[in-house]
């Protein structure tokens, strides 16, 4: 016979990979551009947000958003507020300039990874 096996002697983490949110509304004007990230029926409280000049990230289990925004923004004196179950960046723009998207296309993870470090450091 098998040994039988028992549930005390082992551990189990849960894991659960993050869902990508892709469904974020964003808009400009000529000084500004409003991103828009629902919450997904998460508590507000559970919503880790960061940003810099370059790179906004919410994490809010088991969802998770992030952009590599096409330019650099004004990052102290821009914000970020939770309404109405959607956190809501206010990015003040660095130079007035029309953004064809919101985030940076064609850059490699490297570069990426890279480009978010230099926009940290300063």
């Amino acid at each position: 016979t098998l040994p039988r096996s028992d549930p005390t002697t082992h551990t189990f983490r849960s894991f659960i990979m993050p869902i990508a949110v892709t469904d974020v509304a964003w808009q400009q004007t000529e000084d500004e551009v409003h991103v828009s990230v629902p919450l997904k029926g998460v508590r507000a409280a559970k919503a880790d947000i960061f940003s810099s000049d370059l790179y906004l990230k919410v994490n809010f289990p088991p969802y998770f958003f992030e952009a590599d925004l096409l330019y650099a923004i004004d990052e102290p004196n821009s914000s970020a507020t939770i309404s109405n179950g959607a956190v809501v960046f206010l990015l003040k723009k660095r130079e007035r300039i029309e953004w064809a998207s919101l985030t940076v296309k064609d850059l490699s993870k490297s570069e990426l990874v890279a480009r978010r470090q230099q926009a940290e450091d300063g």
